[in-house]
């Protein structure tokens, strides 16, 4: 198995974190960075396998999830572009909001048609609310897309060559312990995947996601 291991970060990160991880989950909440900005980063870290998080304004419009408009159109068309820019696998968060209706499911595969696709280039979705795994593992294979999932806490990984894991310290876990860091190991180990990637989210990220690295490695 291939296994990239990071941290999820709110900025393009540094040399210390590149020299220590190969592998970074992006989120910009707040800001949007300009295409080149992003390219002229991903210079400096040719190596960093980079996945970009869709900001809420990516997948929303004023009338909702997927719904079309002019507005949303250009904040697709940034996140395409900023895709293209840091080379990046693309990881798509969805809430309660995305319901299974079919009406909802052929939104989001219009949505998914304007990302562009290649071979190298995984497209990630991560669903919440009433999205388990049993209802979306499918629905992603048909669209050919991958499903995330959080080894700790899902009952059941999405099969297929490639798996996808985000975890986020929340609620009663506030942050990935040695023995989470352990179980986290032992979980993405059982599983056959070709190729995985693990993003942690946490006030320590960084140093979680080199811990988990060197537990792998070891």
């Amino acid at each position: 198995m291939t296994i990239h291991v990071g941290a999820t970060v709110e900025r393009p990160p540094g040399p210390k974190y590149t020299a220590a991880l190969s592998f970074a989950e992006l989120t910009f909440p707040s800001s949007w960075p300009k295409h080149n900005t992003l390219a002229k980063w991903k210079a400096t870290a040719p190596e960093l396998r980079c996945a970009l998080v869709a900001p809420r304004g990516v997948t929303h419009s004023e009338k909702g999830v997927f719904r079309f408009d002019d507005e949303l159109e250009e904040r697709i068309a940034w996140f395409v572009g900023a895709l293209e820019a840091l080379d990046a696998d693309a990881v798509i968060p969805t809430g309660s909001d995305l319901t299974t209706s079919q009406r909802d499911r052929d939104r989001f595969a219009a949505f998914l048609e304007r990302l562009p696709r290649r071979d190298t280039r995984h497209i990630v979705w991560a669903p919440k609310g009433l999205w388990t795994t049993e209802l979306s593992a499918p629905f992603g294979r048909k669209l050919g897309i991958v499903c995330a999932f959080d080894p700790l806490q899902d009952e059941a990984a999405p099969t297929g060559s490639v798996g996808y894991a985000r975890l986020k310290a929340l609620g009663g876990r506030q942050r990935f312990s040695e023995g989470l860091l352990f179980d986290i190991v032992d979980a993405m180990a059982q599983l056959e995947y070709a190729e995985s990637f693990v993003a942690l989210e946490s006030e320590r990220s960084f140093q979680e996601a080199s811990r988990l690295r060197q537990l792998w490695t070891e």
